[in-house]
């Protein structure tokens, strides 16, 4: 099925739920030719090297990324290695994750001006583990930019009102007329 998804090279939003695949050349096959893709959705049980396609989706603006185990290090760089990123959303969702360095961090928020939203939750990880990563990144923030390093979903939700977080996060949702950037002040 997802061989026939790639044969849509023009296709502009791909939202991909694969719970028993583990083949991460099914998923670089859809970014080589898909290569207009603006919106990449994926959530996986199994652990996919999705970071080694995102070279491809030179158009991408918003990547939400959720499986349990995500080499966060190895993500940030390949979204920092290219120029052509236009990304305004990024959503990294995972239990675990490798060991990683702040300056990883600065180099993917100096490459990408333009992000307006940054949200990684790492459920292994206690809120005291995350504070230092949310103050670092806090330093980079512009005006009008979101981050938030959490350890649990609804530990956010004070931060915006709930139907924004769940259109900003929520890998299927229905709320797609809201502009979460441009609405909420």
């Amino acid at each position: 099925m997802l061989r026939s998804i790639a044969k849509l090279s023009k296709l502009r939003k791909l939202a991909i739920d694969v719970p028993n695949i583990n083949d991460t050349k099914c998923i670089l096959d859809i970014c080589k030719i898909c290569a207009n893709l603006i919106s990449l959705k994926i959530s996986s049980q199994q652990d996919l090297d999705v970071y080694t396609c995102l070279r491809y989706l030179r158009m991408l603006k918003d990547f939400r990324y959720q499986q349990a185990y995500l080499p966060l290090q190895a993500i940030l760089k390949s979204l920092v290695s290219h120029e052509a990123y236009n990304l305004e959303r990024v959503v990294l969702k995972c239990d675990r994750t490798d060991m990683f360095s702040y300056d990883i961090f600065e180099e993917f928020l100096i490459s990408n001006p333009q992000l307006k939203l940054l949200y990684i939750r790492i459920s292994e990880y206690s809120k005291a583990d995350l504070e230092p990563i949310s103050r670092y990144l806090n330093k980079f923030k512009l005006k009008q930019q979101i981050f938030i390093i959490t350890n649990s979903d609804s530990d956010c939700l004070h931060l915006v009102p709930v139907s924004y977080m769940l259109e900003m996060v929520q890998f299927n949702t229905s709320i797609g007329v809201i502009d979460i950037f441009n609405s909420f002040h």
